[in-house]
């Protein structure tokens, strides 16, 4: 993106965001914005979102905690297990104007799920992440132990969906799966939106 800034600027004079020092035009923070900027605000952790000054319009785009990825039992020797994976969280995207957002938004960043205990433990789920209560994402649930005699690992079904303008569900994760020790590659389930 090109900006037009004055050819014979004063000292201290502003434009497109910056502030001309004497001898060269320098960025400054927290100045009006008044040449279009795109202000980009990544969450990873819960906070607050305070919009940039003179800011008119807002995309919000969340994604759930996806679940965590089963464990494996071995009850018979000689054979193999593998644990499904986690499901992937919702994504939720919405675009608001100045007032719809007001001065601030809490987010919530949710917890990703714990893998299942060892033998035979299932994965936990993901919890949602939000934008207030404008968008909501849902988390991603988690995947099944796998044993040999009992049962495949299956894969944890991705989140619902939540709330938003635009929603999509979260990608399921892969199933587990169980062979005999002469079988070549038994890997795990992927997780939800990585296979």
């Amino acid at each position: 993106m090109a900006y037009d800034f004055p050819n014979s600027p004063s000292l201290g004079q502003v434009a497109n965001g910056y502030t001309y020092d004497g001898e060269k035009w320098v960025q400054v923070a927290n100045v009006p914005n008044t040449s279009g900027v795109i202000a980009i605000k990544v969450f990873t952790a819960s906070g607050t979102y305070v919009p940039s000054p003179n800011m008119t319009t807002c995309v919000v785009e969340v994604r759930g905690s996806g679940g965590g990825g089963g464990s494996a039992f071995h009850t018979t020797v000689g054979n193999l297990a593998a644990g499904g994976g986690g499901g992937q969280g919702s994504l939720s995207r919405s675009t608001f104007g100045a007032a719809t957002i007001g001065t601030s938004q809490p987010i919530v960043i949710g917890l990703a799920g714990v893998g299942g205990a060892p033998n035979a433990g299932n994965g936990a789920a993901g919890t949602d992440c939000s934008f207030g209560t404008l968008v909501i994402a849902k988390g991603g649930q988690g995947g099944g132990f796998s044993d040999p005699v009992v049962q495949s690992g299956f894969g944890g079904l991705g989140g619902i969906v939540g709330t938003g303008q635009y929603t999509e569900p979260g990608v399921s994760g892969g199933a587990g799966n169980t062979a005999t020790a002469n079988t070549a590659g038994t890997p795990s389930g992927f997780g939800g939106g990585a296979g």
